[in-house]
C-alpha cells in the first residue's frame, strides 16, 4: 500500500511540476504521448507481470530461470511490436490528434514500450518471491527517475523532444536492472526456453488480455474523444481532472488481496454464506475511506485543482469532480468474488458492456453539445454511467452465484449509512463560510473540520465495529503515551547540569 500510494504521488507530483514548467500546448502534446501509450499497453500488452503471481508460486526452482527468460522475450516482443505500431502510426495519429508536433514524439517514444512492460514485470517477479519491499522499491525508483528526467532537463530550458529522450534512455537503465535482477535471482546459465511452459505462459495471458483491452479502452475512450474533438491545450486541462484517483489501488485492491485467499477457500467449500460475508466486511472496510473522501474531495475540488496545477487549470475541477463519482462505485472489487466462485466469463461480459456504454454515451453527448460545456464533460459523464452499467451487471452474476435477493447482494444499510455520514459532514463544512482565507489554509481547515465532523458523527451512530473501535482506542492511548515518555525524557534533560 506504502509504495504503490508513493508511486502514484509521484505520477499526480509529475503532472503538478509541468504544469509550470510547460505551456499548455507542451503539455497537452506530452499528455498525448502517454495516452496512445496506454491505448497501445492495453490492446497489445500480454501482461506477463499477472502470470507471475500464478506461475513462479508453482514453480520449481531449476524452472525458474526458463521461466524469466521467456517472460522477459515476451516482454520484448510485446513492446516491439507496441513500438512498431507507435512509428508507424505517428503522423496518421498526430493528424487526427490535430497536433503535428506530436508525430516526431511518438517516433521517439516508440522505445518506451519496453520500459513499461519490463517495469510492470519485475515487481511482479520480486513480490511473487516474498520480496515484496524490493519490488516496491524498484516501482518507486523507476517512477522517481521518470519524474527527474522530465523534469530536471525542463527546468534547465531544454525542449521537450530532449526530455523525453531523457526519459527513453533512463527508462532503459532500469530496464538492464530490472532484467539483471531476475536472472540474478534465477539460478542457472545461459538463455533457456521451456516451450510447453511458454505455451502455457501465453494460454493464461490471453483471457486476462482480453478482459483488459476492453478495461483500458473504457477508461482511456474519454481522453481520446477530448484529444479528436479540441485542441492539445483544452486537452491538458482536460486531463489534469479526468483521472481515477489512486484510493482503487491503494485501498480497496489492498483489501480484496486479504480477502481473496478465505474467499476462494469458503467457495471451493461451498460456504456460499460465509464466503459473502467476508466480501461485505472488506466491502465496508473499503467504504470507511471511500465514501469520506468521495464527499470531501467533492468539496474541495476547485481548490484542489488550484493547488496542485495553478489558475489556470481550474476548468479542469468540473471533470475531476464527475470522476470523483467512481468512489462511491470502488469500494468493492466484483470480480473477486466472480474469480473465488471459479467463473471469469462474467468478468469480460461486464468490461463489454461497460466499454459499449461508453462509447455510445460519451459519443452522443459530445456530439450533442456541439463544442460547449456538455461536449467538455460529455465523455466523463459517459465514463461514469458505464461503469454503473458494468458494476450493476457484475452484482447481478453475484447475485446468482451466491443465490440472494438483491437487498443481500451488497451490505446496502452500512453502505448508505457511511454515505449519508460523509453527506453529513460535507454539509457542516459546506456552510462554514471560508473564502476569505488563504487557499493552502482553507484546504486544510475544510479538511480538518471534515474529519473532526464525520470522526463524531461515524462514533456517536455506531458506524464502526467493536474491534475497530478498541484499535483506534489502543493506539491513542499509545500515541498519548509516547508523548509523555518524550516530554518526560525532556523535562530529565533539562534538570541535568
Amino acid at each position: 500500500m506504502a509504495t504503490q500510494a508513493l508511486r502514484h504521488a509521484l505520477t499526480i507530483l509529475l503532472a503538478a511540476v509541468l504544469t509550470r514548467l510547460l505551456s499548455k500546448e507542451q503539455l497537452g502534446t506530452f499528455r498525448q504521448l502517454d495516452l496512445v501509450l496506454g491505448f497501445l499497453m492495453g490492446i497489445l500488452g500480454l501482461k506477463i507481470g499477472q502470470t507471475l503471481y500464478y506461475y513462479l508460486p508453482s514453480t520449481r526452482l531449476r524452472q525458474r530461470r526458463p521461466l524469466v527468460v521467456q517472460s522477459l522475450l515476451l516482454s520484448l516482443v510485446c513492446s516491439a511490436l507496441m513500438g512498431a505500431v507507435m512509428y508507424a502510426s505517428a503522423t496518421p495519429v498526430a493528424r487526427i490528434l490535430h497536433n503535428d508536433s506530436l508525430a516526431l514524439l511518438l517516433r521517439i517514444y516508440s522505445l518506451y514500450p519496453l520500459v513499461m512492460t519490463v517495469t510492470d514485470v519485475v515487481p511482479s517477479f520480486l513480490v511473487s518471491l516474498d520480496r515484496a519491499l524490493a519490488g516496491g522499491s524498484y516501482t518507486v525508483g523507476a517512477s522517481l527517475v521518470r519524474l527527474l528526467s522530465v523534469v530536471v532537463l525542463t527546468l534547465m530550458g531544454y525542449s521537450l523532444i530532449t526530455a523525453v529522450w531523457s526519459m527513453v534512455v533512463a527508462g532503459m537503465f532500469f530496464v538492464l536492472l530490472g532484467a539483471l535482477i531476475m536472472l540474478r535471482m534465477s539460478p542457472g546459465r545461459g538463455l533457456p526456453l521451456d516451450v510447453p511452459l511458454l505455451r502455457s505462459q501465453v494460454a493464461y495471458a490471453a483471457p486476462l488480455l482480453a478482459t483488459t483491452v476492453m478495461a483500458v479502452l473504457n477508461m482511456q475512450y474519454d481522453k481520446a474523444l477530448i484529444s479528436i474533438f479540441f485542441d492539445p491545450q483544452v486537452y491538458a486541462v482536460y486531463s489534469c481532472g479526468a483521472m481515477e484517483l489512486p484510493l482503487v489501488d491503494i485501498v480497496t485492491f489492498s483489501f480484496t488481496a486479504a480477502a481473496m485467499p478465505i474467499l476462494v477457500q469458503l467457495y471451493a467449500r461451498g460456504e456460499k454464506t460465509q464466503a459473502l460475508r467476508v466480501w461485505h466486511e472488506a466491502t465496508r472496510k473499503s467504504a470507511l475511506v471511500m465514501m469520506p473522501s468521495f464527499v470531501l474531495l467533492l468539496v474541495v475540488a476547485q481548490d484542489l485543482i488550484i493547488l496542485l496545477f495553478g489558475p489556470s487549470y481550474a476548468r479542469a475541477a468540473p471533470p475531476f469532480a464527475v470522476y470523483l463519482g467512481l468512489l462511491p462505485l470502488r469500494v468493492a472489487i466484483y470480480g473477486a468474488v466472480i474469480r473465488a466462485a471459479g467463473q471469469t466469463r462474467p468478468i469480460a461480459i461486464g468490461a463489454a458492456i461497460g466499454l459499449i456504454t461508453n462509447v455510445l454515451i460519451s459519443t452522443l453527448l459530445v456530439w450533442l453539445g456541439r463544442g460547449a460545456l456538455l461536449s467538455y464533460l460529455g465523455p466523463s459523464i459517459g465514463t461514469i454511467i458505464a461503469q454503473f452499467a458494468a458494476s450493476c451487471y457484475m452484482l447481478e452474476v453475484i447475485r446468482r452465484i451466491n443465490d440472494v435477493h438483491w437487498a443481500d447482494v451488497m451490505p446496502w444499510r452500512q453502505l448508505w449509512a457511511l454515505f449519508l455520514a460523509s453527506l453529513m459532514a460535507g454539509a457542516g463544512v459546506f456552510v462554514v463560510p471560508m473564502g476569505a482565507l488563504p487557499l493552502v489554509v482553507r484546504l486544510a481547515a475544510r479538511t480538518a473540520l471534515f474529519a473532526a465532523l464525520l470522526a463524531l458523527i461515524i462514533w456517536k451512530g455506531n458506524l464502526l465495529q467493536p474491534e475497530e473501535k478498541q484499535l483506534l482506542r489502543s493506539l491513542a492511548v499509545r500515541r498519548l503515551r509516547r508523548t509523555e515518555l518524550m516530554s518526560t525524557a525532556a523535562s530529565d534533560q533539562e534538570r541535568q547540569p
